[in-house]
């Protein structure tokens, strides 16, 4: 029996069932009972969610409250979709698992037992759906069971993602977290969007075997088109407004979207060509992001003269929803009469007719919504205007046009429109000449050449070679065979707005195009580029963060974007583009991709057992692998030739699937004699067991400032060491990792002969050079260096640094981005410290900007101090909502002027564990600022 199983393992598991009372079909309060009063699993170990909508019946409410235990929870929310009650009630589970089902379906009083049994034998899966046993009561919910039924079936058994089944579906709350929750905007397609995104991310999906759920179908026409109708509304919604995602490639096409957006191009071009006196522009809404945010009637100053000129906007949509409603009206009818007749052959056929009309209602009622309206501007024909022009947010003639903006909105960096996240630029390009398309926006949002951004000329991508991403500027290179009016149509990855949740693209300022020989090209990042070949486990996370700090985030490659394996750079939509540093778990892969002697490349190694006893403790506390198997258990079936050492520094890393002990060092000795090539062209090799030492020879080799003290990032809490191996598996490990011990060795002998020659030429030929005194050299060139850049600043000139900017300092964790925000959380330990390019003269005011989310606790406690001074208390105020700064005055001693140093700004705040992670953390800095008073 499941119990007993369960017994067996443990029977710890927590679980949370989470029941939305939509779409009920007259089974709530029998569901609500199966789920609380008759299951055999132990009632302490699971609670039951509920999320009611506010329209559902009080007397049938309160008999489903008198069934809930003291640890059950029963939400009454102004929601009236199934799937965004989920969506909410799933917020207040607190528990490792996560059940969802509906109120239709009525649970096996072994339900709980069995399912906690497969998440518990199956700690692989992310999630798993389970199959379900129809409920039926008349000829029509038997056809609609059958036709579901077999849809199902075959999706659970064959289909390799499309698994997410609410009816019953299990899945572990880091995943859900992840995935980021379902999406209740999109109805019930929210399901099959939770199923592809997991999908995008990596995350396992499986289908448990057994049915422990009845889902009752009840056969009603109504129901049945409200649901179908939601769902495929909310699947056109999707994929026009999100194509950009990565899940939306995952979906086939629709026709009636491909229609409508050939159409309403066609139509954008051929408008555009009539005389100024005789037409409008057409002023494209179709992507506006949530409708009840920008009602309709806001444009009705528009209205009336859009019905006059019906024929010259985009329209169709409303008669073709006007004839699918029609045709879905008749099927039915014929359906209704063979169910009448109880004709199930031919109800069965119509039933399948039936439901194509009503997703073709779903889909045309969305795209009437987004009905274009006319715009007030006024246009030209190609021949009118000069072979280059500019549009700007601000206003003013411009023969080019912009589609899917908000209302121009006043800046500190004046005038900007924010875009959706996908918008079109129709402009005039003449045939057979170059032209650069210039886009500039504000620094709002800044992108940085690592971003996804899709770009198309008249519905064709453009090649990555054609297009650069600065942080505030985006430059596009066309050429057109045709004169005319052509379209260029922009996807950004989108992010939220602070205030209101609405989805932004970019803060856009201007655009131009002119001739390509008229514009500068893009900035090349030099001779060459500098890698931090980061091997798992050795340090790396301290080494690259210190490494970066020397280059601003546009000069990085994924600076806060999460790309670290190899597929991740070759993948990337801006592989093809040199930036001057990368980073990451990359492999050789990077080295390889551009011609020899490019890329100067610097890594750290560790004793091999020693790392990977780090690496199984670490994937551990990270949930990266079950906690089941003991180290010596990973090791023979479960670690993978992507762990070694020596996978690092090959090339070709496609033959990755090699697991367990002796298949990984089959393919290690292999690849060992590459490995060992390509490890004796780096610049700069360090040891984890020589830390300080080897942040001295990246420093010198990179460039960057070495700290005063080496923090560590990333950090393994708590594990074993060698001493607690087995001696006889000990041995074991050394041949089976014999390939990473030689590596090691090598990496061991170049680390030696690159600390002399450091020592050499730092210290000359002193008898006993120390790592101290070469780290005090180094910063003292670095310092040098720093102060003759503030000896070029003018006394009165404001200093400015951002998280996007090269960090002259030290103990600041990796860039990272929250919504519109780059930021950086000062720690690991408690002072960080800024060294600052400006004249020690006069008084400034402070500023420190933080994240609007910012604990105020903490900004009470933090104490900054200048060259060892306390400063004033800090003052500190939220703008507009927006971010936290905080002031203070710095006055400098007149005799201190001529220091032979910068000034060092220190900022000291307790750290703490962040929530949700395992990084102690101070507080979020957005930037800092010096003003000097007059």
């Amino acid at each position: 029996m499941p119990s007993q199983k369960i017994c067996a393992m443990g029977g710890a598991t927590r679980i949370s069932v989470i029941i939305p009372l939509e779409y009920h079909r007259g089974l709530a309060v029998d569901c609500i009972r199966g789920w609380v009063s008759s299951q055999d699993y132990p009632r302490e170990l699971y609670r039951v969610l509920i999320g009611a909508p506010a329209d559902f019946d009080r007397g049938e409410l309160q008999e489903v409250r008198t069934l809930l235990g003291g640890g059950d929870l029963l939400l009454e929310l102004d929601q009236g979709h199934d799937m965004t009650l989920i969506e909410d009630v799933a917020r207040h589970a607190d528990t490792d698992l996560l059940l969802f089902s509906e109120s239709h379906c009525i649970p096996e009083p072994d339900a709980l037992s069995y399912l906690v049994g497969v998440a518990q034998e199956r700690s692989d899966w992310a999630a798993f759906s389970a199959p379900t046993h129809g409920l039926t009561s008349n000829l029509l919910s038997r056809i609609e069971c059958d036709i579901y039924s077999k849809d199902i079936r075959g999706k659970l058994q064959s289909h390799d993602w499309l698994r997410v089944l609410d009816q019953c579906f299990v899945i572990r709350r880091e995943a859900y977290d992840a995935v980021g929750g379902f999406r209740g905007e999109f109805g019930h397609f929210a399901e099959w969007l939770f199923a592809a995104t997991m999908k995008t991310q990596g995350l396992k999906l499986g289908v448990a075997e057994r049915a422990v759920v009845k889902h009752g179908y009840i056969g009603e026409y109504d129901d049945l088109e409200a649901f179908t109708v939601d769902f495929a509304y909310g699947q056109i919604k999707y994929l026009y407004e999100h194509s950009e995602e990565p899940a939306a490639t995952l979906f086939p096409s629709i026709p009636e979207l491909d229609a409508l957006l050939e159409q309403t191009k066609d139509e954008h071009i051929r408008l555009m060509s009539y005389p100024a006196k005789d037409k409008a522009q057409i002023l494209w809404l179709g992507l506006r992001k949530i409708l009840h945010r920008d009602p309709v009637g806001s444009l009705g100053p528009y209205l009336a003269w859009a019905s006059k000129c019906r024929a010259l906007s985009h329209s169709g949509s409303k008669e073709r929803l006007e004839d699918a409603v029609k045709a879905a009206s008749e099927a039915k009818a014929q359906l209704d009469q063979a169910i009448a007749n109880e004709d199930s052959i031919a109800a069965h056929h119509l039933f399948v007719e039936w439901f194509s009309r009503l997703v073709q209602k779903g889909r045309y009622s969305y795209l009437a919504e987004r009905h274009a309206v006319i715009s007030k501007h006024t246009i030209v024909r190609p021949s009118d205007f000069a072979r280059y022009g500019e549009w700007r947010a601000a206003g003013g003639f411009s023969p080019a046009r912009v589609f899917g903006t908000h209302d121009a909105e006043g800046t500190e960096q004046g005038t900007i429109r924010w875009t959706l996240p996908c918008f079109q630029i129709i402009l005039p390009l003449h045939a057979g000449e170059g032209r650069r398309v210039v886009l500039e926006w504000s620094t709002a949002r800044p992108l940085n050449p690592t971003e996804l951004v899709r770009i198309r000329l008249n519905g064709k991508n453009l090649p990555r070679s054609a297009i650069s991403v600065q942080p505030t500027r985006l430059l596009i290179d066309v050429e057109v065979d045709v004169s005319g009016w052509h379209e260029i149509a922009v996807s950004v990855y989108p992010f939220q707005g602070a205030k209101d949740g609405r989805l932004f693209g970019l803060p856009l300022k201007l655009v131009n195009w002119l001739s390509v020989d008229q514009t500068v090209t893009r900035e090349q990042p030099g001779d060459v580029s500098r890698y931090f070949l980061h091997v798992t486990k050795c340090g790396g996370t301290t080494a690259a963060i210190l490494t970066a700090n020397g280059y601003a985030a546009d000069e990085c490659f994924a600076p806060y974007s999460g790309a670290y394996e190899p597929a991740d750079f070759l993948l990337h939509p801006w592989s093809a583009h040199r930036v001057p540093f990368y980073s990451g778990h990359f492999a050789w892969t990077i080295a390889a991709a551009f011609p020899p002697g490019d890329t100067r490349v610097a890594t750290m190694l560790r004793h091999p057992i020693d790392r990977l006893l780090s690496m199984y403790h670490y994937f551990q506390q990270r949930n990266r692998i079950n906690r089941g198997p003991s180290f010596e258990e990973w090791i023979r079936a479960e670690i993978r030739f992507q762990n070694t050492m020596v996978r690092h520094f090959i090339a070709d890393t496609s033959d990755d699937e090699h697991t367990g002990a002796e298949a990984v060092s089959v393919r290690a000795k292999a690849a060992l004699a590459e490995a060992c090539k390509n490890l004796r062209q780096c610049v700069a090799v360090g040891l984890t067991e020589e830390m300080e030492d080897s942040v001295n020879l990246m420093a010198h080799e990179l460039g960057f400032l070495p700290p005063e003290a080496t923090g560590r990032f990333n950090a393994t809490e708590s594990r074993a060491d060698i001493s607690s191996v087995d001696p006889a598996f000990l041995a074991q490990l050394e041949e089976w990792f014999a390939p990473d011990f030689a590596l090691y060795a090598e990496a061991q002998a170049i680390f030696k002969e690159n600390r002399a020659a450091l020592h050499a030429e730092i210290l000359g030929n002193l008898p006993t050079p120390s790592t101290s005194q070469v780290r005090m050299e180094l910063r003292q060139r670095y310092m040098k260096k720093l102060r003759a850049e503030a000896d070029i600043q003018r006394e009165s000139k404001e200093y400015r640094w951002t998280a996007m900017d090269v960090f002259h300092g030290e103990n600041l964790h990796a860039r990272e981005q929250d919504h519109e925000y780059i930021l950086r959380w000062t720690a690991p330990g408690v002072a960080t410290k800024f060294y600052l390019p400006i004249q020690r003269s006069g008084v400034w005011k402070l500023e420190l900007e933080l994240h609007p989310a910012m604990d105020s606790e903490k900004i009470d406690k933090c104490k900054l101090t200048m060259d060892g001074t306390l400063l004033p208390s800090l003052t500190h105020q939220k703008t507009e909502g927006r971010r936290i700064t905080l002031a203070t005055r710095v006055v400098f001693d007149k005799g201190l002027r001529d220091a032979g140093d910068v000034p060092e700004l220190a900022i000291e705040v307790p750290v703490s564990r962040g929530r949700n992670e395992f990084r102690e953390i101070g507080i979020p800095l957005l930037g800092i600022r010096l003003i000097p008073e007059v």
